[in-house]
């Protein structure tokens, strides 16, 4: 992210840096690197007969800002996915991987807001509630 901000800085002539900078050093750097897809595929591979219902809990988070433990409760107990007595270990899962902190009490943001804008990117319409 430095370099790309430097790298901006140096294409506007402009030692001084702004937040449009910055913006635009971000845009550039989740455009640039593939390294985001690879979080998804991982996803995909170790948890394939989960997956549906880790991605959904990921991209209601990434709408959303924050998912409630209420709300992957309220997930986890929806008729597909049946999760009701092992939804923890999902969202402990995810913590320890690296997508999701909780950022207070029983409630979880992404770790990363690189890996939330490239959710929100592969993901852009959220219909769930």
């Amino acid at each position: 992210m430095l370099e790309e901000i430097d790298l901006v800085a140096r294409e506007a002539n402009e030692p001084k840096i702004s937040n449009e900078m910055i913006d635009k050093a971000f845009t550039r750097v989740l455009k640039k690197n593939k390294n985001f897809e690879d979080w998804l595929e991982r996803l995909k591979a170790y948890q394939s007969e989960h997956f549906e219902f880790i991605n959904e809990l990921l991209t209601r988070c990434a709408h959303k800002d924050k998912l409630t433990i209420q709300e992957v409760y309220n997930i986890a107990a929806e008729e597909k996915y049946k999760h009701t007595t092992d939804y923890m270990d999902f969202v402990e899962q995810l913590i320890n991987e690296g997508y999701l902190i909780e950022t207070s009490t029983h409630t979880y943001s992404f770790i990363s807001p690189f890996l939330k804008q490239f959710w929100l990117n592969k993901y852009p319409v959220y219909n769930g509630k």
